[in-house]
């Protein structure tokens, strides 16, 4: 699957998570639009933690591996309110 960005005012659609083949991407907001949270497993063998930030065009950034263990798929995981902590499921 993919996971996108759209600008409900302007209709505007970006594609966080560009890809060849089959993927699995989960995402959540952080403290602002600017910064996505994803669980994917993008070209890897298991899944991961990783952010991807927006720049101030729209452009999104590659995924940055945040946790990871080998061999290891992360399920879930789940922002805490202030976007500074979080759970993760191995």
């Amino acid at each position: 699957n993919n996971l996108w960005l759209d600008d409900l005012g302007s209709g505007k659609r970006v594609l966080l998570t560009p890809h060849e083949g089959t993927a699995s991407v989960d995402g959540r907001f952080g403290a602002d639009t600017r910064t996505v949270f994803v669980v994917h497993n993008l070209g890897l063998d298991h899944s991961v933690l990783a952010r991807i930030d927006i720049g101030e065009d729209g452009t999104p950034s590659k995924p940055t591996t945040l946790a990871s263990r080998d061999g290891i798929e992360l399920e879930d995981f789940e922002i805490a309110d202030d976007r500074l902590s979080g759970v993760l499921v191995w």
